[in-house]
């Protein structure tokens, strides 16, 4: 933040020299702009906890003094206000949400009283909705007030079709609803989904194409949900991604995390599940994750040590357990898989026998290095120091 003071300090000493008739120092937007970046920088760097609130004050500044005539120069354009909400959006603020609406309103007044440049855009509007979907401090009003301005950009859309919402519109809604852990942010989130499908596929809309990402993130939010058809419905969410990418929409092409995110659902099933659903849920599992193969996905060290929690929870100790435990360890093994989730997963659906023979007299923190190929790092560190939970 030291640097943005300084910009700050020297941008307001040339406002006072023209102020005071020096007119070869007369600062104007560009000169306004380097500090806005300067503050701007700052809150993304967490070096100043109140950047944004400075960045707000000198943009207000700006305003007044083009306003009241001190200084012609210094009529604010859009990219001035980008500025701003960027470093909102990126303070983390509790408030930054609401700082973000009060821009976007500073803004629409400026332009209703005849300023052309300060006229708000949809990326301006994308990104109040980013900060609402970033933020933890709201709970469920801050999904049901991103769903709320997403209805009041379709109906501005209306008399401006500049403001027609596109994906990353629509994915911001839907990452609000995702990362509020209400019981409903699945459904919440689908409804999002299947208004970007309908765009697409009824009006052709190629700004609102469903990608991988939204999928990925609609998935998600049924695995996290407590519904006992949280599995069915990510399934079914991801059958309608397949769909869509055969065809042809290849930026729907389903990854390592969407079939990951079906498999979790599936492990997650509600505890008072009864015998008949978990085995079912097992399948569900079962059955994406020979997709997932068939479709050239890779299986992570995530997804084996799902399929392991799978096998844990939904199946009962027996010979099926034993078997598809044995199966999945073996494959983590022989693809270089075995990370701190496979371990715990397998101590968790292992007999203490099977778990002695399938390991093979090796420990956690010294497993044959062809074992760990393809574990990021961090995990293998997080093994080999002993932190891993898993006991041998």
């Amino acid at each position: 933040g030291v640097a943005a003071q300084r910009a700050e300090e020297i941008v307001m000493g040339m406002q006072d020299a023209y102020a005071a008739g020096e007119i070869s120092v007369q600062p104007d937007v560009e000169s306004f702009r380097l500090v806005l970046r300067a503050w701007s920088q700052a809150a993304h760097k967490g070096e100043e906890e109140y950047a944004p609130h400075r960045a707000l004050r000198l943009l207000q500044w700006m305003a007044n003094l083009f306003e009241s005539g001190q200084n012609d120069l210094l009529q604010p354009d859009a990219d001035c206000f980008d500025i701003v909400l960027s470093a909102w959006v990126k303070s983390n603020h509790e408030n930054a949400p609401r700082k973000t609406e009060e821009i976007i309103m500073f803004m629409d007044r400026l332009y209703t009283n005849g300023n052309e440049l300060a006229k708000p855009t949809r990326m301006h509007f994308n990104k109040v909705l980013a900060a609402w979907s970033k933020s933890n401090h709201h709970g469920i009003a801050g999904p049901k007030r991103a769903e709320d301005i997403l209805n009041h950009i379709i109906v501005r859309a209306n008399d401006d079709p500049h403001l027609s919402p596109n994906i990353a519109t629509y994915s911001a809604v839907a990452a609000a609803w995702a990362k509020s852990g209400h019981d409903d942010c699945g459904r919440k989130a689908e409804g999002i989904l299947k208004l970007v499908e309908q765009r697409f596929r009824v009006h052709n809309d190629v700004y609102c194409t469903p990608d991988t990402i939204l999928y990925n993130m609609v998935i998600d939010s049924h695995a996290k949900s407590p519904s006992k058809k949280s599995h069915l419905r990510a399934r079914a969410v991801l059958d309608r991604q397949i769909s869509m990418l055969k065809k042809g929409n290849k930026k729907c092409k389903p990854d390592v995390y969407s079939f990951t995110s079906v498999l979790a659902s599936c492990a997650s099933l509600h505890g008072a599940a009864t015998k008949k659903e978990k085995l079912q849920a097992f399948e569900i599992a079962q059955s994406t994750f020979l997709e997932m193969c068939r479709s050239n996905v890779t299986p992570n060290h995530v997804t084996y040590g799902t399929m392991l929690k799978a096998c844990g929870r939904l199946l009962p100790p027996g010979k099926e357990r034993r078997r598809y435990t044995r199966e999945y360890f073996r494959k983590a093994c022989q693809f270089g898989c075995v990370g701190t989730m496979v371990m715990n997963r397998l101590e968790e659906a292992a007999s203490p026998a099977q778990l002695k023979s399938l390991l093979n007299g090796h420990r956690k923190d010294s497993l044959p290095e062809e074992w760990t190929t393809a574990v990021p790092i961090f995990e293998k560190r997080k093994m080999a120091s002993g932190k891993s939970s898993f006991r041998p």
